[in-house]
């Protein structure tokens, strides 16, 4: 493979970090349409001939499933690869037992796991990076992860292997009371954990996406975000002449309507409808399956986004799947549940699973505790019922493969925000800007921006509004 005179420079630099002893940490920073991934590739060929031995990971399924198809190596997510299920913990304020409380959460507690790829020879590379987050939550979960703090965990799992962090520091960072992608930032790398940094940033536009009107858009938006200078109400930029990169449809409706005729011309994999907000994704799905002619219910060939990642299937956080079959099941903890036949949309892989129908239209971005909670106590009365005790083998492994606990947590896929989109490219990208977007100020702004608008790889689709200025 021919790389650019940037990528080759950064290919020397990361083959001196790999046979430096004192050096721990590289980062490779840079724009979307510099080859990153690209390089990546070459990077593990090399490290392959080099005899060593390098493990991929990604911060998202999706990522993780992008990064397997372009390299000779799987990839998993960090999650998966790092942590590992404990126990179940209770926690009530009023020091009752939390099982029995009603105020009490239950929540799964997974430990980081005993690390056996751990020769000098491993070398670590993490793609997406920027979504990494060194914070701890203080938001309410259904699981614990480790310390709670990823990157803590992650540096004290790989620890003193090489790890090289691949992303780009002007997208959207991990949600956080202060978002921050540590992971991409040398200094902060260098004060937390002790660690000799090294790094290079790509900056060549690859010869192919040189006239890409999409990357010249999403430059405006980078640009201001490393000067950091930034306009109240930054204006998204097209050619008034035809492109083949950006199309402007005249109202909202018809940029609906243009989404809708795609997928009933080419299907649903090709391209993806983003916006700002919950709420604004929940309308979408709504007018774009009423517009597809589907009834309030789940259907046949209706596209789902995966939330959570699952235990008894290989779907993942992010995962786009179409529902090739559905049955009512029954009501299970106060909860509706399905039985569907579930294709995955990247291999068209089909999953027989269930799935819970009460998740598919509420506001909740993931499972709320109490409903988890709801989920844990009629397991734990079904495993009593069986002579199954707490704590036992026998209870974590049923825990582990029981289809209702692990009923697959989707969303309607029709449209996804801009967070959750993050780590995924689509050939055709349709960007519905809602005006609530722009009660983000400066960099927050300009990140959503440039995010949103990298996710399309081919073509970028707009409705006409004053934030779109033809030149």
């Amino acid at each position: 493979m021919q790389l650019t005179s940037d990528q080759q420079k950064a290919m020397q630099a990361l083959q001196r970090f790999f046979k430096s002893p004192g050096e721990r940490v590289f980062i490779l920073n840079g724009p979307a349409g510099t080859g990153k991934t690209t390089l990546v590739q070459e990077v593990v060929k090399w490290l392959e001939a080099n005899r060593f031995l390098p493990v991929l990971l990604a911060t998202t399924g999706r990522a993780a499933k992008v990064l397997t198809e372009k390299s000779t190596v799987p990839a998993v997510t960090l999650h998966s690869h790092i942590y590992t299920f404990d126990d179940i913990r209770g926690e009530d304020a009023s020091g009752k037992d939390a099982w029995e409380s009603s105020a009490g959460q239950l929540i799964l507690d997974f430990g980081i796991r005993t690390n056996t790829f751990k020769t000098p020879r491993h070398v670590y590379i993490v793609d997406e990076s920027s979504m990494i987050s060194h914070e701890i939550s203080e938001e309410p979960h259904t699981a614990k992860f480790g310390s709670g703090s990823l990157l803590d965990d992650f540096m004290e799992f790989t620890r003193p292997n090489k790890v090289v962090f691949v992303g780009d520091a002007c997208q959207l960072p991990p949600v956080a009371k202060t978002p921050f992608s540590g992971a991409l930032e040398a200094n902060f790398l260098a004060s937390r954990y002790g660690v000799l940094c090294r790094g290079f940033e790509l900056r060549e536009i690859m010869r192919q996406q040189a006239d890409n009107e999409i990357l010249k858009m999403a430059g405006y938006f980078r640009n201001g975000i490393e000067e950091g200078q930034f306009v109240k109400y930054p204006k998204l930029k097209v050619s008034g002449t035809s492109s083949r990169y950006t199309v402007v449809h005249p109202e909202e409706r018809l940029l609906l309507k243009a989404y809708v005729d795609q997928i009933k011309t080419v299907g649903v994999k090709s391209q993806i409808m983003l916006t700002n907000s919950n709420w604004k994704c929940q309308e979408l799905n709504r007018n774009v399956r009423q517009a597809l002619g589907h009834t309030a219910k789940l259907q046949v060939g209706d596209l789902l986004m995966v939330v959570q990642n699952s235990y008894i299937t290989p779907l993942v956080n992010g995962d786009q799947v179409v529902v090739e079959s559905v049955q009512e099941d029954t009501y299970q903890a106060g909860m509706q549940f399905l039985n569907v036949t579930l294709r995955q949309l990247h291999n068209g892989q089909l999953l027989n699973t269930k799935l819970i129908a009460d998740f598919l239209l509420n506001d909740n971005a993931s499972l709320p505790p109490n409903t988890f909670k709801a989920l844990l106590l009629d397991f734990d009365k079904r495993m009593r019922n069986l002579g199954v005790k707490r704590k036992s083998k026998s209870y974590v492994d049923a825990m582990m493969s029981d289809p209702y606990l692990n009923a697959i947590r989707a969303k309607y896929g029709y449209a996804l925000t801009c967070h959750k989109a993050q780590g995924g490219e689509w050939p055709e990208v349709f960007l519905y800007v809602h005006k609530s977007i722009f009660a983000l100020r400066d960099a927050a702004l300009y990140r959503w921006f440039y995010t949103a608008i990298t996710r399309a790889k081919k073509r970028l689709h707009l409705h006409s509004d004053w934030w779109v200025e033809k030149y």
